[in-house]
């Protein structure tokens, strides 16, 4: 595809006709310290291509950050975005940290925003395009803030159930440390 950026891992969707490839890449900015060597977020943009599939030529390029706020990513995490197009062909989503976006895939504009009640790490849209199924991340820190799932009604953008013991995600922790002499 022409034009791909080079930033961040992308999330790609193809619309329902085939004729579009939809791509979300994030770009992550660090500044790090030089008196302690630690890092912050210094900015985050999320940027929304689409392709003709037919020809490969990007058909419309846009920064979400020139839109909406886009929050900064959580150092620890990654750079992970997540994006789904509506069975119909009707309506992007599009997830990052904590906040859940709607787009209209004709215009790459942003039409409802629902902040979340901490960072998304995956998504899933229902058969019928009627939900939105979130999965809460860990946050940098490796502290959980919430567990479980959510679900989201797509069309109003409001959290409509959550279940707090579905599923209970584990990560192993992996810690560096010297390795033993001799």
């Amino acid at each position: 595809m022409a034009d791909a950026p080079n930033e961040g891992i992308p999330a790609l969707a193809l619309a329902p006709d085939g004729e579009r490839l939809y791509g979300l890449y994030p770009r992550v900015v660090f500044e790090y310290s030089s008196d302690d060597g630690h890092g912050r977020v210094t900015a985050t943009e999320l940027r929304v291509l689409a392709w003709e599939t037919a020809t490969g030529n990007l058909d419309r390029n846009i920064e979400l950050s020139d839109q909406i706020f886009v929050p900064p990513a959580t150092i620890g995490r990654g750079d992970a975005a997540y994006l789904a197009i509506s069975p119909d062909g009707e309506r992007l989503r599009v997830a990052w940290e904590d906040r859940l976006w709607t787009l209209s895939p004709a215009s790459l504009q942003v039409t409802g925003e629902l902040k979340l009640p901490a960072p998304v790490d995956g998504m899933a849209l229902s058969s019928d395009g009627r939900e939105v199924y979130l999965l809460p991340a860990f946050s940098g820190d490796l502290v959980v803030r919430e567990t479980g799932l959510w679900t989201v009604d797509a069309a109003a953008l409001t959290l409509i159930r959550h279940a707090s013991d579905w599923p209970l995600l584990t990560v192993p922790v992996m810690l560096a440390t010297p390795a033993p002499e001799g």
